[in-house]
Formats: C-alpha cells, structure tokens, sequence
C-alpha cells in the first residue's frame, strides 16, 4: 500500500533505500509520472516525470516541503501557478520566477532525471487508431501508449546505466485513460524480457496533493506541453546513451529526456502488438495440434 502523505513518503524511504542481498545491494529508484494536454482541444498529449532515488526523494520532500510553507502554500500546482489562481493569486510575475527558480534547483539537486514522452493528438487518429484494426489486438489509448514507451525507454537505458536498479512507479490518479495503463504494465511483465520485467517492481497509483514526486511530475509534464508548442530549446542525446553520457551533455546534474511518438514509432508499436497477437495464435494452434 502507498503512503498516504509525503511524510510517510520519506520514512519509507528511511526504511527502503537499499535493499541488502549477499555481495549484491539493490538500489530502489521511483518514478513519479503525470500527464498534460489530454483535454479536448489540446494539439498534444504529454506524460512526464521524475526519478530519483529514495534517499534523494527524501532530502527533496524535506527542503520542498521548507520552500511551500515559507510561500504559504498547501502544495504546488503548476497550471494554477501559471494562471496566478488559488493559493498563487496576486503573485507578481518576479515572485513567481524566484519560486520556479528555487524550485528547479531543489529538483536538479535531489533527481536522476526527467522525462517527457509526447504524441499529437492528430498522429495518434491518423497513424494508430485509424487502418488496419487486426482481430484479437487491442489498441492502446492515448494514456497507455505513451506508458508503453515509457516502459520501453527507462528500463533499458537503466539497465545500461545502473547496477542493480529496482524501479517503483507512481501514477497521478484520475488522469483520462490512467486505467489502460494496467493492462500496458500487466502485458509488460508478462511478456518482457526477465531481466527487464523483473527490474521493475511496483506501480501504485496517487493523488496529487499526497505526493510531493507527483507534484514535480505535474510540473515536467506542464512545461513540457507549453514547450511542445512552441521552440524547445533541446539537447540532443544518442539514442542509446547512459545516464552518465547524458549527464555530461549538460549544464545540470539531471538531465531531462524528451521520447517523441512519431508516427513511425507509431507504426512499429502497433506491428508488435499485431505480431505478437499472431505468435499467440500459432502457439495455441499448434499445442491443440499437439495435444
């Protein structure tokens, strides 16, 4: 059961933070994962986050927790940030670029990394909703789609990066389409590579208000749907670069990565989907042969 308040957050991170085995310890790291741009009208769809090791999620929800109450807020929001609503009411833009400063730092300082995964909503009608339906494969949504690359991307850059990683997953509950989410991780550790499905552990899901990590996923998955849209200034990392290899690139200890659904990738999860409905079928035709 997830902690019910970032409080608990961090004493289970007191009690979890490594995991011994003999001559093996096993680092837990958790990702926090919120979604942008899934409402009516919106040109592009985003789900991004955070990771960091517990210990690090620990020491951010300490000094994050100091930096809300000295700005007398119960806990952050970026779209009502943005818009200066609720408890951001009468900001001045000038108080509001000091507080997204400070907390930038505090994210920089106590993450591993960032993400954003993003898909237009056009290229998802047009190249994977629209065609070809095979019989017996069911399309991802939108929600689920961007999670399967998620699950394809992180894991194995960890594997390439990390010795002995654990990876938890925290969904921001209540997003539009969260619950096909379920079906994209049980197929995941059903049919990934062990090494992989075995590598991550856990996916809960959350409310926002609970969880500073969620909070922080809400505002990579914010920035992200604006920058989308306009000119993001980007670095560009090799396709199959560590964790170190991109940390080097930059400026700042925790380098965002942004994976783009393109119609191609599109197109290429969709086959596999289809390919693997037909390896299930020649398996059963051929164990009722069999048998």
């Amino acid at each position: 059961m997830l902690p019910r308040s970032p409080k608990q957050t961090s004493a289970l991170v007191l009690a979890l933070a490594h995991k011994w085995e003999p001559e093996r310890t096993i680092v837990i790291y958790t990702a926090y994962i919120d979604a942008s741009g899934h409402h009516d009208g919106s040109p592009v769809m985003i789900l991004g986050g955070y990771v960091a090791r517990l210990g690090q999620w620990a020491n951010f929800d300490k000094k994050f927790e100091r930096l809300l109450h000295k700005n007398n807020l119960t806990h952050h929001h970026t779209k009502k940030l943005i818009h200066g609503e609720d408890e951001y009411k009468n900001w001045s833009e000038p108080r509001k670029n000091v507080y997204i400063n400070k907390l930038q730092k505090l994210i920089d300082k106590n993450s591993t990394c960032g993400f954003s995964i993003s898909m237009t909503h056009s290229d998802y009608r047009q190249f994977y909703r629209n065609g070809d339906k095979p019989k017996g494969v069911q399309l991802d949504g939108k929600y689920g789609l961007c999670f399967r690359l998620f699950l394809a991307q992180l894991p194995n850059m960890f594997q390439r990066s990390l010795r002995d990683p654990q990876l938890f997953i925290v969904l921001e509950d209540g997003d539009p389409g969260i619950d096909d989410a379920d079906r994209v991780f049980k197929s995941f550790e059903k049919d990934a590579p062990p090494e992989l499905s075995n590598f991550v552990k856990f996916r809960g899901k959350a409310k926002k208000r609970d969880y500073y990590g969620l909070q922080i996923a809400d505002w990579v998955a914010a920035s992200s749907y604006h920058a989308e849209q306009g000119m993001p200034n980007l670095t560009s990392y090799p396709a199959d670069a560590t964790l170190q290899e991109a940390s080097a690139l930059v400026p700042y200890e925790s380098p965002v990565f942004r994976w783009q659904i393109t119609p191609d990738v599109m197109r290429d999860l969709k086959q596999r989907l289809v390919d693997h409905a037909e390896h299930r079928r020649q398996h059963w035709k051929a164990k009722r042969r069999d048998s």
